[in-house]
């Protein structure tokens, strides 16, 4: 073997390790970056994961602060709706209150009426005018 031939032998050979090293060359490099994407992955996973579990124990907390809000909202309602009964019974009790005013305060003028006839006719008696009477 001469000198040439050896290094068309070795060029042969740097080529089939350049043609492998182009075909195994991307496939190493796609599944070393793919091992990293699956770690990196992973890690936002776990990052995701222990999110929602704190989102899931501020939900709890969210859910029982409604709750309560819930609660109290309900005891207000039932305290308003009371109250507007009584206001109602309380506006049923003016009215009534203010019929019986209406009613004493004619009661009242008739009396006062009546007193003034009478003192009328206690005058003419008293004049000695019985004609008038």
């Amino acid at each position: 073997m001469s000198i040439t031939n050896n290094s068309e032998h070795y060029s042969a050979v740097e080529t089939a390790l350049e043609a492998v090293q182009r075909v195994a060359g991307p496939v190493v490099a796609f599944r070393q970056p793919n091992n990293e994407r699956t770690d990196e992955r992973r890690d936002r996973l776990g990052s995701a994961l222990e999110e929602i579990r704190s989102m899931g124990s501020e939900l709890d907390d969210l859910k029982a602060v409604a709750t309560d809000r819930a609660s109290t909202i309900r005891e207000r309602d039932t305290h308003i709706a009371y109250l507007e009964e009584r206001i109602l019974r309380l506006e049923e009790d003016r009215d009534l209150y203010l019929r019986k005013a209406v009613a004493l305060a004619q009661q009242q003028r008739a009396i006062g009426e009546l007193c003034d006839e009478g003192r009328r006719l206690a005058s003419a008696v008293d004049a000695g005018l019985p004609e008038q009477v």
